[in-house]
């Protein structure tokens, strides 16, 4: 079962590295991947409050997480959009991720299949976006006990808008700070249509 998952997980990854030299255009800001390959800890929840600076866009938004299992977590997000200065204009979703290999567990790196949904608020219209990414990332204890870990997400999905669908590819590509047992930072890259910065405090409840 795992050998067959990091079979998917792989080929997902070249797939996505194929649609990186094609020429899309996306349909809605990716907001960014902001958490790592690392589910929260079982029966643990994070609750974070981003804000997201991007080329034609600017957004805050919120995001809850829980650990159902040892090797899963689900979250959900809620925020504004503000696309050109446009008007602020309602996005929220969820996802639900599943740990594959684990760098405690003799892996090189972490390793997550995050499946994902997100809606937007559009002028005439709402978008509907459905997709999978594959999140890596690695674990190293600095002073003091605390834990930086550098992140990476490739994400393929469809984005359903205006009656019409488009496959999008975007990557995000961050670090994850924890800089106490309760308080976590985050700083991420993000390349879809448009470059973007993700800025954010998490904190462990």
């Amino acid at each position: 079962m795992r050998r067959t998952l990091l079979t998917w997980s792989v080929t997902g990854a070249v797939l996505a590295a194929g649609l990186l030299l094609s020429p899309v255009r996306a349909s809605a800001q990716f907001l960014g991947q902001v958490s790592t390959a690392r589910p929260v800890d079982q029966g643990a929840s994070d609750v974070g409050g981003f804000l997201g600076i991007y080329d034609q866009a600017m957004a805050v938004f919120g995001q809850y997480r829980h650990g159902f299992a040892r090797t899963g977590d689900f979250g959900v997000f809620a925020g504004f959009l503000d696309p050109e200065g446009g008007g602020a204009r309602l996005t929220f979703g969820g996802d639900v991720k599943f740990q594959v290999l684990d760098d405690q567990r003799a892996d090189a790196f972490d390793l997550a299949l995050d499946t994902r949904l997100a809606f937007a608020d559009y002028p005439g219209s709402f978008l509907f976006s459905i997709g999978e990414s594959v999140v890596f990332s690695h674990d190293f204890k600095i002073t003091r006990g605390s834990v930086l870990a550098p992140y990476g997400a490739v994400n393929l999905r469809l984005d359903h808008v205006y009656s019409q669908t488009d496959l999008e590819i975007a990557a995000a590509g961050g670090v994850k700070w924890e800089l106490s047992d309760l308080i976590d930072t985050y700083g991420e890259l993000v390349i879809d249509e448009d470059l973007g910065l993700v800025l954010g405090l998490n904190f462990k409840i």
